[in-house]
């Protein structure tokens, strides 16, 4: 250590500032200090606790688990983010499927005459369909439905010349069975028996 020339204090060179609570604690502070006045002493402890603070300077284990826990908590969330996300397109491309079978089959009703309407078993009853055409390797969902053609329901006196049909298709969305129908009415002089020019 060096001692100063006017004022008597002890100076504490840059050396001892970068290892002085190492040298402070391994060797006592006496030693470390010895021939200082006690004014000194308290300052280069002081100094010393400071440059320990930095030295040392890190996390607890609480404040890492905290830490941990909000980046898992995060993590956690962005996963259920993303599967809920990824859950509900795919839930609307089946419900959008489902939307083009019934379409499908009811405008197939508009091919049919008033008495092939009311044929029974001329018009299927019960059909299948899958989510991809049927020439692919792998068709996904198979939709299953019925059709039935019904009495409509009015009492008015041409309530003969009016049929209700009502189009159902079903299928399995992961546990769930989902379902979709469409009804529309059929007049016996409707727009099947118009012919163009």
């Amino acid at each position: 250590m060096e001692r100063g020339s006017s004022s008597g204090a002890i100076g504490i060179s840059q050396f001892q500032l970068d290892c002085g609570l190492k040298t402070a604690f391994s060797h006592g502070l006496d030693r470390a200090f010895r021939g200082g006045s006690v004014k000194a002493m308290r300052f280069a402890v002081r100094n010393i606790s400071i440059l320990g603070r930095w030295g040392r300077s890190g996390f607890t284990l609480a404040e890492v688990m905290v830490g941990v826990g909000f980046l898992l908590s995060a993590v956690v969330a962005l996963y259920l983010a993303f599967s809920t996300g990824f859950g509900f397109v795919q839930l609307t491309r089946e419900n959008l499927r489902a939307t083009q079978i019934l379409t499908e089959k009811l405008e197939t009703i508009r091919l049919y005459t008033w008495d092939q309407l009311n044929t029974p078993g001329f018009v299927p009853t019960s059909f299948t369909a899958t989510f991809f055409p049927p020439s692919t390797t792998n068709s996904g969902i198979a939709y299953s439905g019925t059709m039935q053609i019904l009495a409509a329901p009015v009492t008015e006196t041409y309530s003969n010349e009016i049929r209700l049909v009502e189009v159902e298709v079903r299928w399995n969305s992961g546990k769930s069975e989902r379902r979709r129908s469409m009804t529309t009415l059929v007049s016996q002089y409707g727009i099947q028996n118009y012919k163009p020019n």
